[in-house]
Parts: structure tokens; C-alpha cells; sequence
């Protein structure tokens, strides 16, 4: 018998053309993930700086808050830029704007723990349960903070939460015996 090789019924596939295929689908996956990246980027960029309402304000506040607003419209993804309007804004009862601006610094700068602890001291009047939402996770980023310790313990006394108080404001005194909401 003699062994001949006889051609297969069965179409060659070439590895060039699977890799090539393959290739352009990974491609156009890669193009629109870079596609909605960029997008999203835009979105997130997109939240305009409040409207301020300063004519009834001082020179200096008004040349302040403008300086500020210049900042943050030169440079929208910064912070510190969003932070600081946003100090300005809630060191003169402009609460609910600078409370848009204190978002808008956590979310750009996410490690810095200032901006949750500062829209915690904002949101505490009107939005307890946020508030110590807010609280909380300034301290989950700098947990030696006592005066955050003691704004947390104090929210936790308004729900009637002793528990949680007591712990709050220990542990504010263990950091700082000198604050003067800790022995409270």
C-alpha cells in the first residue's frame, strides 16, 4: 500500500487571517473605550461654576470670590481651585453654592480629606444623615482629625445616638484634650 497524501475537503484556515481579525476587533474595542473615556471626561468637566449673586456684597468679597471663580474656570478639574470658591462661598452663607463647589473638590481630589469634612460642617444643619456620611469619610482618610471626630460625635447626640456619640467624641478627646466639644 502505498501512502499518498491527499488534499483535506477542508478548508485551510491561515493563522495570518485569525490574527488579523482579531486584531481589528480588539481595535475598534480599544477605539471605543477611548471613545467613551473621552466622553465621559467631558461630562464630568461639564458642571458649571454657581451663579454668585455678590451685589450686595463687599469690594474685597467680590474681587475674592471672583479671583476664586477665575481659578476654577481656568482650570475645572483642580480641587484646590473648587475648594477654595468653595470655602469662600461657605465662609459668607452662600451655602448651597458652595456646597456644589465642595462636591466638585472631593470629586477631583478624592484624597484630600478637607473637602468632605468641610461639606459635612455645611450639610449638618440641613442634611444630617449626609452630613456624617460626609464625616465619615473624611476621617476613613485621616482618621487623627479630633475636631472632625467631635463635628461627627456631635451629629451622632442630635439622632439620640449615644453609642456612636460617646465613641465619637472619646476618641476626639483621646486626640485632643484641649478641644473643647470632646469632654461634652
Amino acid at each position: 500500500m502505498s501512502t499518498t497524501h491527499e488534499p483535506s475537503n477542508i478548508p485551510r484556515f491561515a493563522i495570518g487571517d485569525f490574527i488579523r481579525r482579531w486584531s481589528w476587533l480588539c481595535l475598534v474595542l480599544v477605539g471605543c473605550l477611548g471613545w467613551w473615556i473621552v466622553r465621559r471626561a467631558h461630562f464630568d468637566s461639564a458642571v458649571s461654576v454657581p451663579s454668585i449673586d455678590v451685589s450686595k456684597a463687599s469690594r474685597e468679597l467680590s474681587a475674592a470670590i471672583f479671583a476664586a471663580r477665575t481659578k476654577v474656570e481656568q482650570n475645572p478639574r483642580s480641587g484646590a481651585a473648587w475648594g477654595e470658591l468653595g470655602m469662600w462661598l461657605m465662609a459668607h452663607q452662600f451655602e448651597h453654592e458652595a456646597n456644589i463647589c465642595l462636591e466638585q473638590a472631593k470629586h477631583w481630589d478624592p484624597q484630600d480629606p478637607r473637602w468632605s469634612y468641610l461639606l459635612g460642617l455645611s450639610l449638618s444643619v440641613s442634611q444630617r444623615d449626609r452630613a456624617i456620611l460626609e464625616f465619615r469619610h473624611a476621617l476613613s482618610l485621616r482618621n487623627q482629625w479630633a475636631v472632625a471626630h467631635s463635628r461627627l460625635g456631635e451629629l451622632f447626640l442630635a439622632r439620640e445616638d449615644f453609642d456612636d456619640a460617646q465613641r465619637e467624641l472619646q476618641i476626639a478627646f483621646e486626640q485632643d484634650p484641649n478641644d473643647p466639644r470632646a469632654p461634652f
